[in-house]
């Protein structure tokens, strides 16, 4: 039986139980919205970043300038985050080396080679 199923107490007013059952029920649906939003988003920005075929990779870390080590601060966040909330989590690996420069600027090396 869902929520909607249950009948109303105290003449169609819910009960304190249904209360807090219809809280916990918001709270959890919005918190798998925003995971779901968090994982899409930063996959977004990750292909944007990475897979652009118009513009280096290098060209963007150029754009950021100093902020340019805040890209890789909140992505590693944001991957600690998701992972923790879901074990069958994959974290994005950049395709490219890449140095933080003691700046904040990143410096974007050459196509990591896959050992298979």
């Amino acid at each position: 039986m869902g929520l909607l199923d249950k009948k109303l107490g105290n003449g169609g007013t819910p009960t304190h139980q249904q209360q807090i059952e219809m809280q916990y029920s918001q709270i959890r649906n919005m918190s798998k919205v925003l995971y779901n939003l968090m994982f899409e988003k930063h996959g977004l920005i990750f292909r944007e970043i990475w897979n652009c075929p118009t513009v280096s990779p290098q060209e963007i870390m150029d754009m950021y300038g100093t902020d340019a080590v805040l890209l890789f601060l909140f992505s590693s966040q944001i991957q600690n985050l998701l992972a923790s909330s879901n074990p069958n989590y994959v974290p994005l690996a950049p395709p490219y080396q890449y140095t933080i420069n003691p700046d904040g600027t990143v410096t974007i090396g050459d196509p990591i080679q896959l050992q298979l």
